[in-house]
């Protein structure tokens, strides 16, 4: 019995050691600064799953209100059909949340282990989107990784 728990104990060389995920989420407005301010378009590093939902609700939290400015000026410059058309104000608040949003995303990726061109998946049809669905949703790795230690859900 001793013997069990000596080896029980020991630790292997080389293989990753548990340090645990973040005790609390990261809340709306700090993952927002991390995002948008701290990592604009950064692509190293892991961001938690908290971050980066939180993240792509505040894209579509500011995608809304421009949709919206766009159906009330009336200006249409690109009109995709089907009754889908884009204004300079969604066109505007597309280009400034792209480089934010996926950068969180590869984050993200980087969190479950996954190098960020996983994110091409989702150009796979049918199924794409639901894989890169899964792998967002997916808890991310509770040890140190090739991608950087923990995320903390500290700035």
């Amino acid at each position: 019995m001793a013997g069990v728990s000596h080896f029980a104990s020991m630790e292997v060389e080389g293989t990753p050691q548990m340090t645990g995920r973040p005790t609390e989420q990261i809340g709306f407005v700090d993952a927002v600064k991390k995002a948008v301010i701290h990592n604009y378009a950064n692509f190293n590093g892991r961001a938690s799953r908290s971050e980066y939902w939180w993240c792509l609700l505040f894209g579509i939290c500011i995608a809304i209100p421009a949709m919206i400015l766009d159906g009330l000026t009336g200006i249409v410059l690109i009109d995709a059909g089907a009754g889908i058309s884009y204004g300079p104000f969604y066109i505007l608040t597309g280009m400034g949340i792209l480089l934010p949003g996926l950068s969180a995303m590869v984050r993200r990726l980087h969190d479950s282990g996954r190098s960020g061109w996983w994110y091409f998946i989702g150009l796979v049809p049918c199924v794409g989107i639901i894989i890169l669905l899964v792998f967002l949703i997916q808890d991310g790795q509770p040890h140190p990784n090739d991608y950087g230690e923990v995320p903390t859900n500290t700035l």
